[in-house]
């Protein structure tokens, strides 16, 4: 999919992956990806989901396990090499933060 949509030739796209901690590295260092800068994955650590309405868990300070994690592809990081790197850790139960800038530059959504 990502080799089809031609991404290594759009490097101004901004990709946002969910999924399992263990596809982080597969995904952001992909060679489809080759010239994106602004790549972020996202990974839900022991998130549970309930239908037919989507709600979290009873929210608790304490639980450590509802928390997202996330990665960013950083272009020369590793001696001038493509690297992954955890730029951000939160804990649901505090919520979403406000002042965290997931991408490079000074992009505003």
């Amino acid at each position: 999919f990502l080799e089809q949509c031609g991404l290594w030739s759009r490097p101004e796209v901004r990709l946002m992956v969910v999924g399992h901690r263990s596809h982080v590295e597969t995904v952001l260092l992909h060679p489809s990806l080759r010239n994106t800068v602004h790549a972020i994955y996202l990974v839900l650590h022991n998130l549970v989901l309930h239908t037919p309405t989507i709600k979290l868990r009873e929210r608790n300070s304490d639980k450590v396990g509802e928390r997202v994690m996330v990665y960013r592809r950083c272009l020369y990081c590793n001696n001038g090499e493509a690297d992954v790197q955890l730029v951000y850790l939160w804990n649901l139960a505090s919520g979403l933060p406000r002042d965290v800038n997931l991408f490079y530059g000074n992009y505003v959504p």
